[in-house]
């Protein structure tokens, strides 16, 4: 019977887009709400579409909801148990048109995402820094500025243009992103008050193909690899 209901109140709302705020979407055997001003921390899986990441979800155990960064022409993630909740635009602006998409269950309830700050899934947050390799005194042309270190992060793994965060807190500046078509150079060469800024390189695997920053003073990002949808980092 509830779930009778569930599918009618999608039939009813289906007439609107699934993309808007409060929408319901089905997937698979499961359905979604929406909800913008939202992220989650960090996807672990990334889609290039918003179909392929609701699939995905509806078919995980461990997935509670999907989260949307098309505003920012960044992909979609998969948020699951562990992942913490939190209102977009208290991190940054740019994330004030990131959604949340909460999957249901049979009786029309949201899986629970922990808020940020509170229970295990609250050092998410802090644990974002084991997704990226850390080098000083290297800086590159910035497309974007955030005002901290984590949303940095969280904008670069959702956004497939994004090769590394260039951190310039040192010198009291922000945190940019260095998008594919960039070039990296070393600070100190180009001013003594940039050897202090550093670079967190986005990783998609310890292979040959990734461009390591300590042989070169300048790189094209041409090099680097582009990977398939499910990004993965490591530190060095």
């Amino acid at each position: 019977m509830m779930r009778a209901t569930l599918m009618a109140l999608l039939v009813v709302m289906s007439a609107g887009s699934d993309t808007e705020p409060g929408a319901m979407a089905q997937a698979g055997s499961a359905a979604f709400q929406r909800q913008c001003d939202m992220i989650c921390h960090v996807p672990a899986d990334w889609f290039d579409t918003l179909q392929g990441a609701r699939d995905a979800c509806s078919g995980s155990s461990e997935c509670v909801a999907v989260v949307d960064h098309s505003a920012n022409s960044g992909r979609y993630g998969l948020c699951d148990k562990e992942m913490t909740l939190g209102q977009g635009s208290k991190e940054s602006a740019v994330f004030r048109g990131v959604c949340v998409e909460h999957k249901l269950n049979a009786a029309g309830d949201r899986a629970s995402l922990l808020q940020v700050g509170t229970g295990r899934g609250a050092t998410r947050v802090e644990d974002d820094s084991a997704l990226f390799a850390r080098q000083c005194d290297t800086i590159c042309d910035v497309q974007g500025w955030h005002q901290n270190l984590a949303a940095a992060r969280q904008a670069c793994a959702a956004n497939k243009e994004c090769l590394a965060v260039a951190d310039h807190s040192a010198n009291a500046g922000k945190f940019g992103l260095c998008l594919k078509g960039t070039s990296f150079a070393r600070g100190s060469e180009k001013h003594e008050v940039f050897r202090a800024v550093c670079v967190e390189r986005k990783r998609e695997t310890m292979d040959g193909d990734s461009v390591n920053l300590m042989q070169m003073s300048i790189v094209e990002s041409s090099a680097s690899n582009d990977g398939d949808s499910a990004l993965l980092f490591a530190r060095v």
